[in-house]
């Protein structure tokens, strides 16, 4: 069914019949230009004769997944291209732009796909994928100069609105797009292979060739990335190592600590009835048990502040490598971690430590009771 009317601005006003799906959001004749709604936009965009009319219609359409458009008769939901709308942004917002709103300008390339994609509509989404390519982008009185500049090589165009542009750029928008995690790689091969041709209009051998040079830069990266990675576990090795000499050394010194407190206690009992050793041992109040118990206290707190030291500086050395490795080397957080974990001391071990140092205070605490 025909629908009959034309556009004022963004909306559009019925002249005749208006469809019973519409209707409901129809106001006086007048649909609004609807943010969840693609209502006649090939329609619109082939009558106009400013961009910035085609800018002041797509901006405020939210193309997520509540869009939908109006074709045959019905309202029918479509696909949510919300990602490829952040994509696209993130992009040009790192691209200079003058005469355009940048936030103006949030808009799906791939939803031009779901019209029939006259040659004026085609010219506009060739448009806005050059803004996406562009460096550099000057927009005045209608016309664009899309400039690309790499190092000390540069290539600029400039393209009248109202004369329609024959450059086929979806297929290598698409391709860029892919993959979000090489973006920016597969962009700067695009720019430098326009650079180098001086020309944007690529076909399916510039295609091809980006395609090739992408294989081989990842294959590249992927050999850099598993020597790194190689470089990563020697450095994790030497960092294990330190962290096993810190707990062997822990073990010696608590060795020693405890052989001192046994031959202590087997010089003060060695003469003393049976039937008096754990009275002797818990309650003896002689000025050599309490200064020996005084010594032993001491002892073991320089033993464990020592430990301690040597831990922070593992940790500190494990925060550096992370470090340098996550922030210089672009390594994934979760991937230089999986590798080993951070050098942490044992609940096990502080919780004995802190049960010998209870044991020490409250005998000596004792001791001082018993000789007051």
């Amino acid at each position: 069914m025909k629908i009959n009317g034309n556009f004022i601005n963004t909306s559009f006003r019925f002249s005749g019949h208006i469809p019973e799906s519409l209707r409901g959001l129809a106001d006086d004749g007048e649909l609004f230009n609807c943010p969840d709604l693609l209502f006649l936009e090939e329609e619109y965009m082939n009558s106009c004769d400013r961009f910035s009319k085609i800018v002041d219609k797509f901006k405020i359409k939210k193309f997520n997944s509540n869009l939908s458009l109006y074709t045959n008769n019905e309202i029918k939901k479509i696909d949510d291209f919300s990602k490829e709308v952040e994509l696209y942004h993130k992009i040009i917002d790192e691209n200079n732009i003058n005469g355009l709103q940048k936030n103006d300008l949030m808009i799906s390339v791939s939803h031009f796909e779901k019209y029939e994609k006259s040659p004026k509509v085609k010219s506009i989404q060739s448009i806005y994928i050059l803004l996406f390519l562009s460096s550099m982008t000057e927009y005045c009185d209608n016309k664009f100069n899309f400039k690309i500049k790499i190092s000390d090589k540069e290539f600029e165009q400039q393209i009248v609105f109202s004369e329609t542009n024959n450059f086929d750029l979806f297929p290598i928008y698409s391709w860029i797009i892919s993959s979000k995690e090489n973006v920016q790689t597969r962009l700067r091969i695009v720019r430098e292979l326009i650079v180098r041709k001086k020309n944007f209009d690529l076909i399916n051998k510039d295609l091809d060739s980006a395609k090739s040079a992408f294989n081989r830069i990842i294959a590249e990266e992927t050999d850099d990335y598993f020597t790194q990675v190689n470089i990563l576990k020697d450095d994790f090795m030497k960092l294990s190592e330190r962290q096993r000499k810190s707990y062997q050394s822990l073990h010696l010194k608590f060795l020693g600590w405890g052989t001192s407190i046994a031959l202590f206690i087997y010089g003060e009992l060695k003469n003393q009835p049976s039937k008096n050793l754990w009275k002797r041992i818990f309650f003896s109040g002689t000025e050599k048990s309490y200064l020996f118990l005084v010594i032993f206290l001491i002892s073991l707190l320089t033993i464990w502040i020592l430990f301690k030291k040597e831990m922070n500086q593992n940790k500190k050395d494990y925060s550096k490598i992370k470090d340098f490795y996550t922030k210089q080397l672009f390594f994934e957080s979760e991937d230089f971690s999986s590798f080993v974990d951070a050098p942490e001391i044992s609940k096990l071990y502080t919780i004995i430590f802190y049960i010998i140092l209870g044991l020490l205070l409250i005998r000596i605490f004792l001791l001082s009771f018993t000789s007051i």
